[in-house]
Formats: structure tokens, C-alpha cells, sequence
């Protein structure tokens, strides 16, 4: 019976289960009408009966006869109702008897029915078990190949597509060997991988085409970068930083770190090449007055020196003069002793001159009583040769005497006119003495004036030279004052133009720097402003760490809310600025714009996660806070430009 069953389709079993069933039902149909048309016919007669007994109450008119009917319809119902009890029980011993009867029947054609569907799906399921547990292995559904039912069908249709699931199963597992094999690559770093295997899930071909294009797109990125990190370490800073398009999230914020780098860097050797250039051009300066003041100090400190030497030396003769001054002082009082004993001296040498004159008088009386002497003796002498030539012979020796007495006489005559002469001349001196003597006289007393006011004026300059001495021992002191300071001043002109110099090469050597490094030129434009230079690029980072803090928070069905424009640095920066001529310019308009859509566009990119959206509208919100990002980067270098500008125009 089971081997017959197992031959026939289920679909015919179920089948030949429901003619069965109608069979029965039709059977028990007909038997429960056979019931109801004589359980109609009982209902009609009574219903019958009923009316009739209705027709008689109405007929009726005194009590009596009502209550002799009541009593027969009475006794009539009693009889109805005991017949349809009667009728009632034998109906449901019979419906009883046949429900059970087909109970049976039922459960015993089901029992046979389940155990052989039973059977066909107990060996299936043991198929597909073993398929799915050794799916490696070539092992099909093989028990109920031959069978021509359902689960036989189902059994073939399940092989084919056995065999071509494990030449998809096969295909997929290579694209996801290399699929896992290009992942490992790119955690590790390498991104020349790519999956080139073709999948037979059209899921896997897709995830396999995803991460070609993140790896191909990180790999472009990460290549951008990579470039920009290699100008950066050859010090070239003037490098566009432009991510690829689309990109948005923590890819771009790298990049846009990375230009915020730059431009920072780029600010900072503007400003370096700026100051370089002025230093420069400072320590040459500082180098030439240092030489110049270095010059000036020794030049300074030798005439210092000289003049120290001259001042001492001055000192030195303000002491002597002063030490001579009271010598001349006390000399001037002998001088004026010695010009009042000269003046008694003078007066007592006149009247020696008259005393001299008046015995120069009486050598000329007797001078002239010689000359007359001599002159009667050379008479004499004259008569005694006379005499003597006349006595011969015997005259001759008194000859001679009176050759010798003539002789004597000349020699007198000649002595007293020299004595004459002397004495004129001795009158003449006397003369003149007295009158020198007179003059001494008067040039003593002339002296003696004169010597008093040069006694006053030796003390005036005694006193002078007192002061002076004072004054110039406060010159000296200054002058050695002035002559250490002098020598400081050297010895700190020496220092600065060694610093000159060290500037100097500081200078060429941070010029070697900036000739070797390169930069954004429009910086030079916006660094009047040191502190902005830091202030601003630390105002982008912040952006930059808002953004990616809030992206990094996203989930589906979580909402949160960000920081508004108006809470963060930035937006009280904007907010506190006052000079009209920054809340006129357009960049400010802008720069308020973009940074209020920065805020708003990453609070609906929270919403927009929170709400399951799709990614389609979750880039296109991304991208324009990028976009918004991007501008705020551009205002704020352009209002420092701007700020820079104004600066210049006021200094002007």
C-alpha cells in the first residue's frame, strides 16, 4: 500500500483524500435532509394544528370551552414534543455513529496518507541535510530522483539547481577569497589591488564593485594627499589642496586639514620672509651705526683720555697755581717789604751819589792840582836837561834823573787826565745814579702800588683757583664717568655689532630658509596680524573637529541636536565684530552665510540619519556642508586680507 502511495503524486492523494470526504459528506448530506424533510413534515402538521387551534380560541366564546381545548392542545403538544425528542435522539445516536465511523475512516486513510508524505519529505529533508552539511562535496538529493511526485520533481529541480549553485557557490567563494584578500591589502595599506573575479551573486558582484571604487577612491584620495605630504616635507606649502568630488566625511576633512596646514604654514613664512627681509636690511643698519657708534666710543674714549690727561694736568697746574698764588701772595708781601727797603735804599744811594758826586768833585780839584804838578814837574824836568846838557858831562845822570822826572810828570799828566776822564765819567754815572735812584724811586712807588693790586688780584685768582680746583676735580670725576661710559658704550657698540652680525647671518640664513621653501604669495597680502594667522586656523580646525564629531555620532534612529551658529568660537567671533567697514564687506556677509549652513546642514545630515534616508540625500547634504566648509575657509583668509588692507590705508 505504502509503495503504491509512494508512486502516486500528492496531488492525487489529495485528490482521491477529497472525493473521499465528499463522498461521506454527500452521504451524511443526504441522510440529514431525509431527517429534515420528516422533521419539516412533524413542523407543518403542528404548525397546522396550531392554527387550527388558533381558529377554535377565536370561535370560542365563553371560558369553558377554552379551557376543554387548552387542555387537548395541551395534551396533543405534550405528545409532539415527546415524538421530537424521540426524533432528536435517534438523530444524534445516528450523527454520532456516523461522525465516528468517519473519524476513523479519516484517521486511519490520514495515517497512511502522512507516513507516506512523511516518508518523501523525512528522505528529502535527509537529502538536503546532507547537501547542506557536505556542501563542499558533489552530494545530491539522490533518494527520490526516480520518484514520479512532487517531492521527486521538487528533488530534480533542486539537483540542477545544486549543480548550479555550486558553480555560483564556487564563483563566489573566489570572489570573496579575493575579496578578502584586496581588504587585508588595503588595512594594511596597499591599495593597487582590486577585485577583478566575476561573482554569480549579483549581491557580491555589487559589494565586490563597492569596494573597487572605495579602494580606487581612497587610493585617489590617499594619492592627493600623499602629494600634498610630500610637498609639504620638500617645503613646498603653495600647493592646491582639492579633494575629489564627492567626497565628504572624514576623507575630506583630512584634506582640508591638510589645506588649513598649508595655509597656516604659508601665512607663517610669509610673515618669516616679511620680518627676514626687514631684519635683513635692520642688521645691515645696526651693523654700520654699531661700527659707526664702536668708532665714535674709541674715538671718544682717546679724546676723553686726552682731555682726562689735559684736565689733570690743568688740575695739576690749578693746585700749583694755587699753591703759587699764596707763594706769589706771601713773595708780593716780601716784594713789598723789598720795594719799601729799595725806596729807602734808592734814597739813601741819591744821596750816596751826591755824596759820591760831591767827593768826585774833590778828586777833580785835586786832579788838577796833580795835572798842575805834573805840569810844573815836566817844566822842571824840561830846565833840569836844560841844565843837564849844559853841565856836560857831569849833567848827564842828572839828565837822566830829569829824563825820568819828565818821564814821571807825562805819566802823571797822563793818569790825572784819565783820572779825569774816569772821574767825569764817574760824575756822569753819579749823576746819572741819582737820577736812576730817583726813577728807582718812583718805580718803587709805582711798584709798591702796583704790587698791592697784585696782591689783591693774587687773592682774587687764589681764590678762583680754589673754586676751579673744586670745579675741575668735578670735571675730572665726570670725565672718568664720561670715560667709563664711553668705554661701556664700546664695549656695548662691540656687542651690538656682534649681534648685528649674528642678526645678520640669523637673517641670510632664515633667507636661505624662505629661498628653499614655497609658499602662497597672496599670504604676504593677510599677515599684518600675527595673532589671526592662529587665531583663524585654529577657528577652521575647530569646523573641522565639529563636523566630524557630529558625523561620528550619526546613527539610524538616533537624533541629537548640534551646536547652534551663534555657541560656537567662531560664531561669537562673528557676532562681537563692530568696525562698519568688516560688517559692509560682502566676504562678512558670506562668511556668516556659509558658517550658519555649515551648522544647520550638519544638524539635517544627524536628522537625515536618524531617519533612515537614503544616501542619496544624505551626500547631497554632506556635500554642501563641504561646500559651505570650503567657503568659510575662504572668507576668513579674505577678510584678513581685507583687515590688512584697511590697516595699510590708516598707516598711510
Amino acid at each position: 500500500m505504502i509503495k503504491y502511495l509512494s508512486n502516486i503524486t500528492i496531488s492525487k492523494r489529495l485528490f482521491m483524500s477529497f472525493i473521499f470526504f465528499i463522498s461521506l459528506f454527500i452521504m451524511f448530506g443526504a441522510y440529514s435532509i431525509n431527517k429534515i424533510d420528516i422533521l419539516s413534515e412533524i413542523l407543518i402538521e403542528h404548525s397546522n394544528h396550531s392554527n387550527d387551534f388558533a381558529l377554535s380560541i377565536d370561535k370560542i366564546n365563553n371560558n369553558k370551552d377554552i379551557a376543554i381545548l387548552t387542555s387537548t392542545f395541551e395534551s396533543e403538544k405534550d405528545a409532539f414534543d415527546s415524538s421530537i425528542k424521540k426524533m432528536h435522539d435517534d438523530a444524534l445516536i445516528i450523527m454520532i455513529s456516523f461522525i465516528i465511523f468517519v473519524s476513523v475512516i479519516t484517521l486511519l486513510f490520514t495515517l497512511v496518507l502522512t507516513n507516506s508524505i512523511k516518508n518523501l519529505i523525512f528522505g528529502f529533508q535527509n537529502d538536503l541535510a546532507n547537501y547542506f552539511k557536505n556542501h563542499d562535496s558533489n552530494k545530491h538529493i539522490d533518494l527520490l530522483v526516480e520518484s514520479n511526485n512532487e517531492i521527486g520533481m521538487m528533488a530534480k529541480i533542486i539537483n540542477e539547481n545544486i549543480i548550479k549553485s555550486e558553480q555560483g557557490y564556487n564563483l563566489d567563494k573566489g570572489v570573496l577569497k579575493e575579496i578578502k584578500q584586496v581588504v587585508r591589502r588595503a588595512n594594511a595599506g596597499l591599495f593597487n589591488s582590486s577585485v577583478k573575479g566575476e561573482a554569480f551573486s549579483n549581491e557580491i558582484t555589487e559589494v565586490a564593485s563597492d569596494i573597487n571604487n572605495l579602494i580606487k577612491g581612497t587610493q585617489e584620495n590617499l594619492k592627493l594627499l600623499s602629494e600634498v605630504l610630500i610637498s609639504f616635507s620638500n617645503a613646498k606649502f603653495d600647493i592646491e589642496v582639492n579633494s575629489k568630488e564627492g567626497v565628504t566625511g572624514e576623507l575630506a576633512s583630512i584634506m582640508s586639514g591638510a589645506k588649513n596646514i598649508g595655509e597656516t604654514l604659508s601665512g607663517i613664512l610669509a610673515l618669516i620672509s616679511i620680518s627676514t627681509s626687514e631684519l635683513l636690511q635692520t642688521s645691515k643698519i645696526l651693523k654700520q651705526s654699531s661700527n659707526l657708534l664702536g668708532d665714535a666710543s674709541s674715538l671718544q674714549a682717546k679724546s676723553l683720555e686726552n682731555t682726562t690727561t689735559s684736565v689733570n694736568e690743568i688740575l695739576d697746574n690749578i693746585k700749583l697755581s694755587n699753591k703759587n698764588s699764596s707763594e706769589m701772595s706771601k713773595l708780593a708781601l716780601d716784594v713789598t717789604t723789598s720795594a719799601e727797603m729799595g725806596i729807602k735804599l734808592a734814597n739813601n744811594t741819591s744821596e750816596s751819589m751826591d755824596e759820591i758826586s760831591h767827593e768826585v768833585n774833590s778828586i777833580s780839584q785835586a786832579i788838577k792840582i796833580i795835572d798842575q804838578i805834573a805840569f810844573q814837574t815836566n817844566i822842571l824836568s824840561l830846565n833840569a836837561a836844560v841844565e843837564a846838557a849844559t853841565a856836560g858831562e857831569a849833567g848827564k845822570g842828572f839828565a837822566v834823573v830829569a829824563q825820568e822826572v819828565r818821564n814821571l810828570a807825562s805819566r802823571s799828566s797822563s793818569a790825572a787826565n784819565e783820572i779825569k776822564v774816569i772821574v767825569q765819567n764817574a760824575s756822569n754815572k753819579a749823576n746819572k745814579g741819582k737820577e736812576i735812584s730817583n726813577k728807582m724811586i718812583d718805580g718803587y712807588n709805582i711798584l709798591n702800588g702796583n704790587i698791592k693790586s697784585t696782591i689783591v688780584l693774587i687773592d682774587e685768582v687764589a681764590k678762583s683757583s680754589i673754586q676751579q680746583e673744586i670745579s675741575m676735580e668735578e670735571i675730572s670725576s665726570t670725565i672718568r664717568e664720561l670715560d667709563n661710559v664711553t668705554k661701556n658704550n664700546a664695549n656695548i657698540a662691540s656687542e651690538i655689532s656682534s649681534m648685528a652680525v649674528k642678526s645678520e647671518n640669523l637673517a641670510k640664513r632664515l633667507e636661505t630658509v624662505i629661498n628653499r621653501t614655497a609658499f602662497f604669495e597672496s599670504s604676504k597680502n593677510r599677515v599684518c596680524d600675527v595673532d589671526k594667522i592662529f587665531d583663524f586656523g585654529s577657528l577652521k580646525a575647530d569646523h573641522v573637529l565639529f563636523k566630524d564629531t557630529n558625523f561620528s555620532l550619526c546613527s539610524n534612529g538616533s537624533s541629537f541636536k548640534v551646536k547652534g551658529y551663534h555657541e560656537c568660537r567662531m560664531g561669537q567671533w562673528i557676532d562681537s565684530v563692530s568696525d562698519e567697514k568688516i560688517l559692509k564687506s560682502p566676504t562678512y556677509k558670506k562668511l556668516y552665510d556659509a558658517h550658519k549652513n555649515v551648522h544647520m546642514m550638519t544638524q539635517d545630515t544627524v536628522n537625515l540619519y536618524a531617519g533612515g534616508y537614503p544616501n542619496g540625500q544624505v551626500f547631497a547634504v554632506t556635500n554642501n556642508v563641504e561646500k559651505n566648509l570650503n567657503i568659510v575657509f575662504e572668507s576668513l583668509d579674505l577678510l584678513r586680507e581685507e583687515g590688512c588692507k584697511i590697516s595699510n590705508n590708516e598707516v598711510n
